[in-house]
């Protein structure tokens, strides 16, 4: 993750910010690592974000 986000040019708390949402996403799908997600656990977790947490974006 740190690799790809320097490749992202991701610096200070944007890096910061991202490594949070990472893991929060991470947890959230019970630690399953993100190469055996795809469209279904990003879906599941962005609506949870919106509905559960009123997160929008």
């Amino acid at each position: 993750m740190l690799g790809q986000s320097q490749g992202l040019l991701v610096f200070g708390y944007s890096r910061v910010a991202y490594l949070h949402w990472v893991r929060t996403f991470i947890r959230f799908n019970d630690y399953k690592h993100p190469q055996d997600m795809g469209n279904a656990e990003i879906e599941r977790f962005l609506n949870h974000l919106a509905v559960n947490r009123q997160v929008s974006g």
